[in-house]
């Protein structure tokens, strides 16, 4: 097993390095799904079956991020894309919008904005997401999926706390 304690820099910073290992065929990539991102600490597996242990303590992980770089291999991070529900609304008066963002912040749920569409992670069964959402869209509202680019969901989360000291009842 490898055990990693602390990135060596991005894989734009060790470019010669990493155009060494692509010409070998010995530059392998990590898919980090969203549960491990917000870990300190997990296991994973590279192409030849060797066990990779992650300890990064209070560091988190980026996307690049390089996690090994000797004479046999380059390991690179990557993120899993997310699955979202996005939500395209025609129109929506403030009213609406209000009262959509107060019941998604109920949810607990994070959310994106692209452009004139919503951007919601899928963290539960996709079914009764919909159908909360839908409860509150205006008629003409769609709703479809995709799997986007995990870093939408970033400023979302790294301010934000979502403890608070009263139950949901009361909103």
């Amino acid at each position: 097993m490898i055990v990693v304690r602390e990135t060596l820099g991005t894989v734009e910073e060790l470019a010669g390095k990493r155009e060494h290992h692509e010409e070998r065929g010995t530059l392998e990539r990590i898919t980090v799904d969203e549960r491990e991102r917000n870990r300190s600490r997990f296991k994973t597996e590279l192409e030849d079956g060797t066990e990779l242990g992650i300890v990064l303590g209070d560091h988190e992980l980026s996307p690049g991020d390089v996690l090994v770089a000797d004479d046999e291999r380059m390991v690179v991070v990557e993120f899993e894309r997310r699955e979202v529900l996005v939500v395209s609304v025609p129109e929506m008066n403030w009213k609406e919008a209000l009262e959509l963002g107060h019941h998604m912040g109920n949810q607990h749920w994070e959310l994106a904005v692209r452009g004139d569409e919503l951007l919601v992670p899928i963290v539960g069964e996709r079914r009764l997401m919909e159908r909360t959402l839908r409860e509150e869209l205006s008629e003409g509202a769609t709703i479809g999926t995709e799997a986007v680019d995990p870093a939408l969901f970033d400023d979302a989360t790294a301010d934000h706390d979502h403890a608070h000291g009263h139950p949901h009842g009361e909103h």
